[in-house]
């Protein structure tokens, strides 16, 4: 569903802000997390945790650091790809069930 290099939208918020509902990503990296979640790696950087707390992930929250890096779990994004493929699916089904015009 995800890979590296592939443009994601943020879907929710996150409780932080770390990443904001709307927003475009891109996947730098990807993993499994200390809680065994998947978690993603989109360009966001610790700033307000002191350098020597290199690992951290709290009760199952997806919230880890690691080197820096702010791993993100992967339910707070979609894959771009998959909303167009949606969107087009449900624009085709309009048009099945729609009746031809009648002359």
């Amino acid at each position: 569903m995800f890979e590296i290099g592939q443009k994601v939208v943020c879907v929710k918020t996150h409780s932080k802000g770390a990443v904001k509902e709307g927003e475009i990503y891109t996947v730098l990296d990807l993993k499994v997390d200390c809680c065994k979640n998947f978690v993603l790696d989109v360009g966001i950087r610790q700033r307000e945790y002191p350098p020597d707390q290199l690992f951290y992930c709290v009760n199952n929250t997806h919230l880890m650091y690691d080197d820096g890096i702010w791993w993100i779990g992967y339910r707070l994004f979609k894959p771009i790809d998959d909303l167009y493929n949606e969107e087009i699916e449900e624009l085709m089904q309009e048009v099945y069930e729609k009746q031809p015009f009648e002359l």
